[in-house]
């Protein structure tokens, strides 16, 4: 043995080109695990969303959670539901979720507070009525959102996104105090 050389490693005289073939070979199954692990949660955030999307239509038809009662349990199972798959899905995912409950007219319905909605885009969409009180909204995109009587009492939400709204009349902002 002589300095730090090994001799027995067998590294003795490897090239750069060698130790990148080594590296290469080593990568693959990597980049294929991470891939494969995407590939997982992707799919299984849209299982999800599929089976949320399906038990909501059969609530609404089935039900009749459109004109069920505050404290029901339809009411109950739909905001558990809603709850739930909030907590399993992407901010791209959880637009389709609001998307659908507007286009529903289940958005004043759904109790969504304490909800974590941070990043998510609500551009354009009529939240008008839902109850979003201490839910977070940081980073969302409120632009062109009608947010016509919404409770915001203690939401983490900034009066920069809330002058993003098209609309704030009769909304309770996050002190307590209601817009004009």
């Amino acid at each position: 043995m002589t300095g730090y050389q090994l001799d027995w490693t067998g590294f003795k005289g490897k090239t750069l080109w060698d130790w990148l073939n080594v590296l290469g070979v080593l990568a693959i199954p990597v980049v294929v695990g991470i891939g494969t692990a995407w590939i997982s949660t992707q799919q299984a955030q849209e299982s999800a969303l599929h089976q949320y999307l399906d038990t909501m239509a059969a609530l609404l038809l089935n039900k009749n959670l459109r004109e069920s009662n505050a404290n029901t349990e339809v009411r109950a199972v739909a905001r558990a539901r809603t709850w739930t798959v909030l907590r399993l899905l992407d901010p791209a995912r959880k637009e389709i979720i609001f998307k659908f409950l507007q286009e529903s007219d289940l958005i004043h319905i759904i109790d969504l507070s304490q909800a974590d909605l941070s990043g998510m885009s609500f551009r354009n969409i009529d939240l008008r009525g839902a109850d979003l009180s201490n839910a977070d909204l940081s980073n969302a995109d409120l632009w062109g959102a009608n947010l016509d009587g919404i409770n915001f009492m203690a939401t983490n939400v900034t009066t920069r996104q809330l002058l993003e709204a098209r609309s704030l009349k009769g909304t309770i902002m996050p002190d307590g105090s209601i817009h004009q």
